[in-house]
């Protein structure tokens, strides 16, 4: 073997390994990323539901008159409910519960009109 054969080839080793440390360097860094990625879904994943407990909560009015609404879509008959259910916590965006029975009630007639009004097929 000549010498810049042998130059080639220790170059070409050199090449080969220093390739294979990037890669295994590479190959732990994308696994600590995805270890926080991992924690950072569970921690969003625990918010999130976190939230929606609270809006159903809050919201827990709006949520009976839709689930009134299904029923009477059903066959079943519903009235809105004449009393709240919960008065909402004082600094929350929820409004006064008159007013959202009174837009409900507005919702229903309107919808009640349009399948009157609307042509058969």
């Amino acid at each position: 073997m000549t010498k810049l054969q042998l130059i080639f080839l220790m170059v070409t080793i050199a090449y080969l390994m220093v390739k294979g440390v990037l890669f295994y360097i590479m190959y732990l860094v994308t696994l600590q990323i995805e270890a926080a990625a991992l924690a950072r879904q569970a921690k969003m994943r625990a918010y999130l539901s976190k939230v929606r407990a609270e809006d159903r909560e809050r919201f827990r009015e709006a949520y009976q008159w839709y689930q009134k609404r299904l029923g009477s879509e059903a066959g079943v008959p519903a009235d809105v409910p004449s009393e709240p259910v919960a008065e909402p916590a004082r600094g929350t965006r929820m409004p006064d519960p008159e007013v959202l029975r009174e837009a409900y009630q507005w919702y229903r007639r309107g919808t009640a009109q349009q399948e009157v009004s609307a042509p058969a097929l």
